[in-house]
């Protein structure tokens, strides 16, 4: 059994804005990389061996809590 490891840093995760006058460009929807990521996982999960030990670090900047804007009118966490 063999132990991987998969650092990641500074994804800035943040609320969409596709604002068209540039205001906060880099929250438009065209930074979007939920699939790029959703694939690095996958393939994160399923190379090496079954019983492999697989630990994800999230190595800062991971979640821009000041640029997110909106709250579920649900949350999951109630």
């Amino acid at each position: 059994m063999a132990q991987r490891y998969l650092v990641v840093s500074d994804l800035h995760l943040s609320d969409i804005e596709d604002n068209d006058d540039g205001w906060r460009y880099y929250k438009h929807s065209r930074f979007r990389f939920d699939k790029e990521l959703s694939e690095l996982l996958a393939s994160f999960e399923a190379d090496g061996a079954a019983d492999d030990r697989r630990f994800l670090v999230l190595n800062g900047d991971i979640i821009d809590f000041d640029l997110v804007c909106a709250v579920p009118d649900d949350p999951p966490s109630h």
